[in-house]
């Protein structure tokens, strides 16, 4: 969803009850009222001619400065436009729009802690400037503070209900949180508002995507397409919509299409060698994942996903190992990780570094089919019938793909027949 920063119709809207402001305090100027004319015309430079000419007679003119200030704004030099919009309030330090000038430039600057501050102290006086809501809450988003943020955007959209940008802000709000329902009634509501919002039906499609309703989410990502035409991101997750549904071709003509258009795209790489694991071109799967880790080494996925493509195609185990090591190495929090390095060892014949790895991946993820899977084969090859029994069972409970619990009741019956 795209949120201007300064859109200039607020910015003039700022300076148009400025003048009022100071009216009752300074005589008429013509250099003053001719800097507020050459900014609405666009004109920069002789803004900030005349009211440099207005400084030079008059340091206290907070007008001009604000004036000078905004005309270094819109030419992007943001130095300049702080330190005029800084003088300006030393000079009214009870002024709420001065602070949300400034604000703006401490965002454009990436300074979002002084914006933040300028932000809240332009609700303190001046509580009618609603964008300064807005601005704050995507602040506090970027930095985490997520429920600081939503309570701004909520107030935003209470005082405004046709604010499409504050219900979509609220709407991954509600994603990220995990309440899917709400998140989609709220990206509703900014689609009635803004039909032709590309990013609200991408953003509700990947809703769809985590609710595991993958044909729905594939009408927004074709929505999302047909309003923004090489829209990679939405050809990123309808690739992925399709390959939910095995539709496997359609997902790799439209993860080609991205990398046609963006040869560096991490993820479509990432997610086309998973497709071809899937399809169990595995030697395709690593050169994806490889070319993944030429652009970026620090990526861990990549290193283990290139790491069981090594072990699906039956390669020598070491180039598996040193792989998963270095993805554990990079982040050693991901049950998948100690999974696929469990597995290694296994393939390796080396049971108890195997079992240990998987003890530690069901820790992390208690819900880990393939990881109960695994540490039930390694306990049938250590003589632990018992064991292995009781982990093919929770493989089953926690297991949603129709292959795999295949090869669970397989091993299921083998164990059975070995025992009895």
């Amino acid at each position: 969803m795209s949120a201007k920063l300064l859109p200039r119709l607020i910015l003039l809207i700022s300076l148009f009850f400025l003048p009022r402001i100071y009216a009752a305090r300074n005589p008429v100027d013509a250099d003053l009222e001719a800097s507020q004319r050459a900014l609405f015309s666009g004109n920069y430079p002789e803004a900030i001619e005349y009211s440099t000419r207005v400084i030079r007679r008059d340091r206290s003119s907070v007008l001009a400065y604000t004036y000078r200030g905004t005309a270094y704004t819109e030419q992007q030099r943001w130095d300049l436009a702080l330190k005029d919009f800084s003088k300006a309030i030393s000079l009214d330090t009870e002024n709420g729009r001065l602070y949300y000038l400034r604000a703006i430039v401490y965002t454009r600057m990436g300074r979002a802690q002084k914006a933040i501050k300028d932000f809240s102290k332009t609700i303190i006086h001046e509580p009618g400037i609603l964008d300064s809501y807005y601005q704050r809450a995507l602040l506090l988003l970027g930095w985490g503070k997520v429920d600081k943020a939503l309570n701004d955007l909520i107030i935003v959209t209470n005082i405004d209900p046709a604010h499409a940008d504050g219900y979509f802000y609220e709407a991954t709000i509600y994603a990220s949180k995990g309440d899917y329902d709400l998140a989609l009634s709220y990206y509703n509501k900014a689609l009635t508002i803004n039909p032709d919002s590309p990013t609200a039906y991408l953003y509700r499609g990947k809703t769809f995507m985590l609710r595991s309703e993958y044909r729905t989410a594939l009408r927004d990502f074709n929505k999302a397409i047909s309003l923004k035409s090489g829209y990679l991101d939405a050809f990123n997750n309808r690739a992925m919509a399709h390959y939910f549904l095995k539709e496997y071709t359609a997902s790799l003509n439209d993860l080609n299409y991205v990398l046609d258009c963006d040869i560096e795209n991490v993820q479509a790489y990432l997610n086309r060698g998973n497709l071809y694991i899937t399809t169990e071109r595995y030697g395709d799967a690593i050169s994806d994942f490889s070319r993944v880790i030429l652009i970026d080494p620090n990526i861990a996925v990549a290193y283990n996903n290139r790491a069981y493509a090594y072990l699906r195609m039956g390669s020598d185990a070491g180039y598996a190992l040193q792989d998963v090591n270095k993805a554990i190495k990079l982040d050693g929090k991901q049950a998948s990780y100690y999974d696929t390095r469990g597995e290694v060892y296994y393939q390796l014949g080396e049971y108890n570094h195997a079992l240990q790895n998987l003890n530690k991946a069901i820790r992390l993820d208690s819900t880990m089919a393939a990881a109960y899977y695994h540490r039930a084969l390694t306990y049938r090859e250590l003589g632990k019938t018992k064991q292995a029994m009781r982990d093919l069972a929770l493989a089953r409970r926690y297991d949603n793909e129709e292959e795999f619990t295949s090869k669970i009741d397989q091993l299921i019956s083998l164990l059975e027949t070995e025992t009895y």
